[in-house]
């Protein structure tokens, strides 16, 4: 301390005499960081902590705090356990009598391990989230093709499984066999046969918000492999993050930029040599003069092949049209009706769910580029992703998560089914027995479904309120307000129940009920069990029980009902999407372009922006969130036993 007094009044050239002491000094002395935790644990001689590798683990994903890491690491070097790396944990925040150094400390300790850059830092325009007052704020991007390039340079092995590159050739194989339209024009294919096969990698893109405190959510976007079908933090790469209460209208603007500017790259398979606007690589782009015109890794490159999320994403972000709107479809030109006066054209409802009536322009690739549906979307502004080459609203893909099971058709099917159970005897009349009673003995019989089946997933409880509201049940439209996955589950185990209930044959609408459930309970076993590429006989198999059965059936129980006033079998936009689903899985099976695992993964994501967001200002989340994910994914590529919990995550159901 006398020195550090000595060395504050000392001017000129004493003082730099003093500064240079102090350095050699430092440098001399050994860093107490460095005596654990080795970048590669193969090199090191003694094998890595089984206890350091699951407080890690921990601890990236969110689940602890740095604060009970050090603890806990510190208090087993004091029981006798002298591993290095529980030691170097434990010496965080002076042995954690600086609680509030420790996560400081970790970061510095664990970020010399990883290889990788640090994330590009961006200046953006946002919101002052106590305030509301414009303001400006650093944002981080883990861009595509720098995390491409890195991960082929430094972790070659884990580049072949992340991005799943022995079923390239296949996969294209397979497109062409489909004759997938999507490679019309595109600048990978020549007369629609892709060139270099085994070397380009179909990539999908997700985006969409997700709450990580109490008062905020979070957009999350992220990118990943088509062909890597492993759990959510194995098979995503995190793009960015940025909180709602921070967003302003001009927020995102700069980062779309350079989405498409390092998405542009990927398709080329080369490092750009310019900026996202043609300038040269300087200021804040000089860090990539070094290898701009050098191949990002071995001649790979890879194309957007998908784009997932839910409608809201679609047409708040993309800006495609809003199911709300007069044209409410953004792959063909059906028409949503506004007024009774003013009914849509013959065959262009969007309500019309028999194939027969319908008369639809569906927009393939070709119809979408000459339509400009590809460049031109709400208010007459394009999202800078339809600007890279090939990227058009053809690879903006529906999905079964947000279609068929979470709040989508299964939910007004299931919740139909299951009201007009409890209330058998309709609107007006007294039900002979108390509709929760009824309810009480069917979830007592699906119970028995789901033990014989063995099934994973159940439903735990099943009340009235769940699919309506027991006071006024004729009020609104019943819908079953469960997770996806519980719906998904649910629907066979109902088959059976509803099939020995109802067996009155006189009664029609009752058995177009039993074969609009068995229809739909079909179709998700088909998808669940096909290839990625469905054959035509599987492809005429889809189309006959989605489109001629469950389309039809569903359609019949919808006029059953206007005519009984039971308002059951609501028909709504998600019904015209699901016809598209059907009709998409020409190209590619709907099951792997569905967000199971990406809604996994921005939970996962949630919780990593919850542990770092304590005492933060919502503008530094960014930032905090690409250093801790880049540690994570660095200690899953390279540190054996990382991420053991990972029976633990929701997998596809």
């Amino acid at each position: 301390m006398e020195t550090g007094r000595k060395a504050k009044r000392l001017r000129g050239w004493q003082r730099q005499k003093v500064e240079a002491e102090v350095a050699a000094g430092e440098a001399a002395s050994p860093d107490p960081w460095e005596t654990g935790l080795g970048s590669d644990p193969c090199e090191k001689d003694q094998e890595p902590s089984a206890l350091s590798t699951r407080l890690l683990e921990l601890w990236c994903k969110g689940l602890v705090s740095a604060t009970m890491v050090a603890d806990l690491a510190r208090c087993a070097t004091l029981d006798g356990a002298g591993h290095p790396e529980l030691v170097a944990l434990g010496q965080a925040g002076s042995f954690s009598r600086h609680k509030g150094n420790i996560s400081r400390d970790l970061l510095r300790l664990l970020g010399k391990r990883s290889r990788m850059t640090p994330a590009h830092l961006l200046k953006v325009q946002c919101l002052d989230p106590k305030s509301g007052t414009k303001d400006s704020a650093q944002a981080a991007m883990m861009l595509p093709h720098v995390v491409f390039a890195e991960l082929g340079q430094f972790y070659p092995d884990e580049f072949h499984a992340v991005f799943a590159t022995s079923g390239l050739a296949s996969f294209w194989d397979g497109v062409e066999g489909v004759q997938d339209d999507r490679l019309d024009m595109h600048p990978i294919a020549l007369d629609k046969r892709v060139q270099k096969k085994d070397r380009t990698i179909p990539l999908y893109i997700h985006a969409d918000g997700v709450e990580y405190q109490q008062r905020d959510s979070l957009m999350c976007w992220s990118w990943g492999s088509l062909l890597n079908q492993k759990s959510s933090l194995d098979s995503h790469l995190h793009m960015a993050v940025w909180p709602k209460s921070a967003t302003s209208e001009d927020t995102w603007t700069p980062m779309y930029e350079l989405m498409r500017w390092s998405f542009e790259a990927l398709l080329k398979g080369f490092h750009p040599t310019a900026g996202p606007n043609g300038e040269p690589l300087v200021k804040e782009f000089a860090k990539f003069a070094e290898d701009a015109g050098k191949p990002l890794f071995k001649g790979y490159r890879a194309v957007i092949w998908s784009i997932q999320g839910d409608q809201d994403f679609y047409s708040n972000v993309l800006h495609l049209p809003h199911w709300n709107n007069k044209f409410p479809c953004f792959e063909c030109d059906c028409q949503r009706p506004v007024f009774k006066k003013q009914p849509c054209p013959l065959g262009k409802s969007v309500k019309e769910l028999r194939w027969e009536k319908q008369s639809y322009e569906h927009f393939d690739t070709a119809a979408a580029l000459r339509k400009g549906e590809a460049a031109l979307g709400k208010g007459g502004r394009s999202h800078p992703l339809f600007s890279i080459p090939g990227v058009t609203t053809r690879l903006v893909r529906h999905d079964a998560l947000h279609v068929v099971y979470g709040k989508g058709v299964g939910s007004h099917l299931l919740g139909s089914l299951l009201h007009y159970l409890c209330y058998y005897e309709g609107k007006g009349a007294t039900c002979s027995v108390p509709p929760a009673q009824r309810l009480g003995v069917v979830f007592s019989e699906v119970q028995k479904v789901y033990q014989a089946n063995k099934t994973a997933c159940r439903l735990t409880n099943l009340r009235l309120s769940m699919f309506c509201d027991p006071l006024a049940p004729y009020k609104s439209h019943p819908f079953l307000g469960v997770k996806a996955a519980e719906l998904k589950h649910l629907a066979p185990a109902l088959l059976p129940v509803l099939k020995s209930l109802l067996t009155d044959l006189g009664k029609r609408h009752e058995q177009q009920m039993k074969q609009c459930l068995q229809a739909f309970c079909d179709l998700n076993d088909l998808f669940d069990q096909a290839p990625m590429f469905l054959s035509e006989e599987e492809y005429n198999r889809a189309w006959d029980l989605g489109i001629d059965q469950f389309c039809g059936l569903y359609a019949d129980l919808h006029d059953w009902s206007i005519l009984e006033e039971r308002n059951l079998f609501h028909v709504v936009h998600k019904h015209h999407s699901y016809q598209h689903m059907i009709l998409s899985s020409k190209d590619m099976n709907p099951r792997f372009h569905w967000n199971f695992r990406s809604e996994d993964y921005v939970g996962a994501m949630s919780r990593i922006a919850h542990s770092t967001a304590f005492g933060l200002k919502s503008t530094r989340i960014s930032c905090k969130v690409a250093a801790k994910w880049k540690l994570l994914l660095h200690f899953q590529l390279t540190r054996p036993g990382f991420c053991i919990g990972k029976e633990e995550e929701e997998e596809d159901p």
